[in-house]
């Protein structure tokens, strides 16, 4: 049975929330272009950013144009600048249906399996009962701890 924490759920949901509002309000921009809208913001020159953080300044200029993404070389940007860098991860689609969609990959490939052990036997099921019995195998998969879901396509 899947046991997942109540509270750790009420927090994953949160940050993944704000992490999407996030994405969308980036609007496409990159690291770089923020950092430099930042640093323009705040007032301070390639220059003398160079000097505070202790990076080139032909690097500053590559990471403010996108054509460099070091994450030591940004974090000691960001820390010149008075900034934390947060990375956090924002998912491509729900949870549930990331679950659903490998309970579903899981189960037609046991029921490929034992359809073919059938066929052999001329057992045979019609596409309803196929139907029927892959919904069943799914839920099975979905109940359980989640081992076997993603186990089994290693």
């Amino acid at each position: 049975m899947r046991n997942i924490d109540y509270a750790e759920t009420l927090v994953f949901n949160e940050i993944m929330e704000i992490s999407c509002q996030l994405e969308t309000s980036l609007r496409s921009l990159k690291i770089g272009d923020l950092i430099k809208m930042l640093r323009k913001q705040i007032g301070i020159p390639q220059s003398i950013l160079s000097r505070r953080s202790g990076v080139p300044q032909s690097t500053i200029s590559m990471i403010e144009n996108n054509k460099l993404t070091s994450l030591s070389v940004i974090t000691k940007l960001l820390k010149s600048l008075h900034c934390n860098l947060t990375i956090v991860p924002t998912l491509q689609e729900p949870i549930e249906q990331i679950r659903k969609k490998q309970a579903n990959k899981i189960a037609k490939k046991h029921l490929k399996y034992l359809k073919g052990t059938m066929s052999l036997e001329d057992q045979k099921p019609d596409d309803k009962l196929f139907k029927l019995m892959l919904q069943e195998e799914e839920k099975n998969l979905l109940r359980g701890s989640g081992k076997k879901l993603w186990e089994e396509e290693l």
